[in-house]
């Protein structure tokens, strides 16, 4: 029998074909791209994790080295380690990280971005009130929002640990002690979760009443009575007279508001212990 050689010229274009795109073929049948090697996926973010740094006082947070897509899909940023300084204005590298045209406050939410400019193609970081960069130091054009930080009533970065999407304060924070919030549907806004981004908060939830019941909510959701028999049911309660309390996860919208809605009017506790952030991916 004879043999059979494959024709892998059939992966080849014909001459004068056309339609194949952006890629062509080197001598060694390589399809080549440079959007292969010069991009990331969409959406992609992988690294860029943030600590406390451990210096005194903590106004400073440590960005490991990571890649990511910008926030518009428009290009590539891959970060070395840094350290940027919210007390200080920004400058490239490890410096002040604030910034050029805002003013440090106290209990306040900042975002924390992975930069770039497309002229030298230098990456760096900053902090930004505003959560979609409009701040962004010139000239730097490419953005990804990386995670968010409050600072306490003396400006100082409160302390958090980062696991992935997951960032959790090493303290949980006290939200509300409602005392007599009725039975009618209540707006909590949460101070000690991240403003202006969409999370899924996670908070522990207690109350001192006997046959209390409790429903926690995402106010893009319909309104509903917590009960023991019917949907939707309760986030916490207990028939007995004793404290009832539950760990629960619910989305905030971007003013950091969640609806609670009590079936007695009885006293509410909140407490914030983290939040899931996937920052665009």
């Amino acid at each position: 029998m004879g043999t059979t050689t494959p024709n892998f010229g059939l992966y080849i274009p014909a001459d004068g074909e056309t339609g194949w795109g952006t890629g062509k073929v080197d001598t060694n049948w390589t399809i080549i791209d440079s959007n292969l090697t010069n991009s990331l996926p969409r959406n992609y973010l992988a690294g860029c994790q943030l600590t406390n740094n451990a210096g005194s006082p903590n106004t400073k947070i440590d960005v490991a080295a990571g890649q990511a897509q910008d926030v518009n899909n428009a290009g590539a940023m891959t970060l070395a380690n840094i350290t940027k300084d919210i007390s200080a204005t920004w400058v490239v590298g490890n410096a002040g990280g604030l910034a050029p045209s805002l003013t440090l406050t106290a209990s306040t939410w900042y975002h924390v971005f992975v930069i770039k400019r497309t002229d030298t193609n230098v990456v760096d970081a900053y902090f930004d009130s505003s959560s979609v960069a409009v701040n962004i130091p010139a000239p730097y054009t490419l953005f990804r929002r990386v995670g968010s930080v409050l600072t306490d009533a003396g400006t100082l970065l409160l302390a958090f640990i980062q696991d992935g999407d997951y960032f959790q304060w090493k303290v949980p924070l006290l939200e509300t002690t409602s005392a007599t919030p009725g039975t009618n549907a209540v707006t909590q806004t949460l101070a000690n979760a991240p403003l202006g981004v969409l999370n899924r908060v996670v908070l522990n939830v207690a109350n001192a009443a006997a046959g209390f019941l409790a429903y926690l909510s995402d106010l893009a959701t319909t309104d509903a009575a917590p009960s023991s028999t019917v949907a939707p049911l309760a986030s916490v309660g207990t028939s007995a007279a004793a404290v009832s309390a539950g760990q629960v996860i619910v989305r905030t919208n971007a003013s950091a508001q969640i609806r609670t809605r009590n079936g007695a009017n009885a006293r509410l506790f909140i407490a914030t212990v983290g939040w899931y952030d996937t920052r665009g991916k």
